[in-house]
């Protein structure tokens, strides 16, 4: 071969080689690009989903600060004609839309809303999932539910123009949520655990609305309930049901720490205090010191609240016809508080012919914890009031009669100490529960849970 035929040869090769290699760099250039598209396209969608979500969280936060708009108080059928509908939102109406008064219109640069309605009554079942709580819905009369009204929002996100289906996206969440019970005291005792109810204790009820307690006609509403199982030694000291096994979702306690302290912080000795809120560290009114109520008065306490029962008077003095007091305890650690390691978290009452609050109408003393430690209440007296210790293990020591209702994490007796032992109520505990304070509500901010979540990508043409 003579060297034009090599020369031509080494040309067509470096062509094919130029051609081949051009090809690869397009081919390249073209899945450099594609993966940019795909990867800036599920950023965006990313966004989008993250601002839906945010928007459902928005809408659920608006409408717990404003929970007067979900009118709890009114009946079902109430409920039905008052409140905005399903097909209010499937059609758009101003009634169900909050978008404008959520205070947020933009997530992440994305336009966001949120509509909301009423769906009616279901019902409900508390479970756990890693340890926590969680509301579920599930087909009425399932066994151990609860049935709720619910309620539902659907919040959405968009993103490009609604009049080009081609930069048009947009991602919605939709949910269902609860009101929590703000009347919980509709029995005269519940523990979230099970407890035993041994020995001679006994439960009956009347009306304080109707005049005081006589023992010679007591009422049978004294039920007992748990979500666990009740063992009762001697069902006829019962009068009442006794529901175990039930599920019975309780609000959370809020406890409000922008309120500033008292001087001094300690409420302690002979006080008398007008009608308001007031925040201590702690309450230790101890024989003979008297706390007198002039109104209805809010304490806030940060850490214990001791209060003991004199032989001769009692501790709480309600000074006028509108005297109440209202007790909101925070959760603390005794330990991280060395302060307060001479205070004891507990009720006593020492003489049996002397009482705690008020035996007559047991509204007026009403004692609400988020305390997740334990409390005592040490008897041979009387108690009249309503205690709601959701997280706490509540001791009863000794003999009492007590007037009013009790709402508890656990009951147990001082020769009970593990965390997985049966409660126990044992010795001459008389519970009387007051039937009007099914009427009651907790003086706490109302609460709302979640109990479905879903998340959708609806075609073109509005959330």
């Amino acid at each position: 071969m003579n060297h034009h035929s090599r020369r031509g040869s080494a040309l067509v090769i470096a062509t094919m080689l130029v051609v081949i290699l051009g090809g690869l760099a397009i081919s390249l250039t073209e899945t450099t690009v594609s993966g940019l598209k795909g990867e800036h396209r599920r950023t965006e969608e990313l966004a989008l989903a993250m601002a839906a979500e945010s928007a459902a969280n928005i809408a659920l936060d608006h409408l717990q600060r404003n929970s007067a708009l979900l009118k709890t108080e009114l009946s079902t059928a109430q409920k039905v004609i008052e409140l905005p509908t399903k097909a209010d939102i499937d059609a758009g109406r101003s009634n169900c839309d909050i978008s404008a008064t959520m205070g947020i219109a933009r997530v992440h640069g994305m336009p966001v809303g949120a509509r909301w309605c009423y769906i009616g009554q279901r019902a409900v079942v508390k479970k756990y999932v890693d340890g926590l709580p969680r509301l579920e819905v599930v087909p009425i009369g399932t066994p151990d539910s609860m049935t709720q009204d619910v309620y539902y929002i659907r919040a959405w996100s968009t993103q490009g123009g609604d009049q080009d289906v081609s930069t048009w996206r947009t991602r919605r969440v939709e949910l269902l949520f609860v009101p929590y019970p703000q009347e919980v005291f509709v029995r005269a005792m519940f523990a979230h655990n099970g407890y035993d109810f041994q020995g001679d204790a006994d439960t009956d009820s009347w009306d304080s609305s109707l005049g005081t307690y006589d023992p010679t006609n007591p009422g049978s509403n004294g039920d007992l309930g748990s979500e666990g199982d009740i063992y009762v030694q001697k069902p006829t000291n019962v009068n009442g049901t006794i529901d175990d096994f039930i599920n019975y979702p309780l609000p959370p306690v809020e406890f409000d720490e922008s309120l500033p302290l008292e001087s001094p912080s300690i409420l302690s000795g002979n006080v008398t205090l007008a009608a308001g809120t007031y925040r201590y560290e702690a309450v230790n009114i101890q024989e003979p010191d008297q706390l007198t109520l002039n109104g209805a008065v809010t304490l806030y306490v940060d850490g214990p609240v001791s209060i003991s029962g004199g032989r001769r008077f009692n501790p709480i003095v309600y000074g006028s016809s509108s005297a109440q007091l209202t007790i909101i305890q925070n959760d603390y650690d005794p330990a991280a508080h060395p302060e307060w390691s001479a205070i004891d978290n507990e009720i006593d009452t020492v003489n049996g012919s002397e009482a705690i609050g008020d035996i007559s109408n047991p509204s007026r003393f009403i004692y609400i914890s988020a305390y997740d430690g334990e409390l005592s209440f040490n008897g041979n007296g009387q108690f009249g009031g309503v205690l709601f210790f959701p997280n706490a293990t509540l001791k009863l020591n000794g003999t009492f009669e007590f007037y009013g209702s009790i709402i508890a994490d656990t009951f147990a007796s001082k020769d009970l100490t593990g965390a997985d032992q049966q409660g126990r109520v044992n010795g001459t505990f008389s519970f009387h529960y007051d039937e009007n304070l099914s009427k009651l509500k907790l003086p706490l901010p109302a609460r709302i849970g979640v109990v479905g979540w879903f998340t959708t990508n609806p075609v073109a043409g509005g959330p």
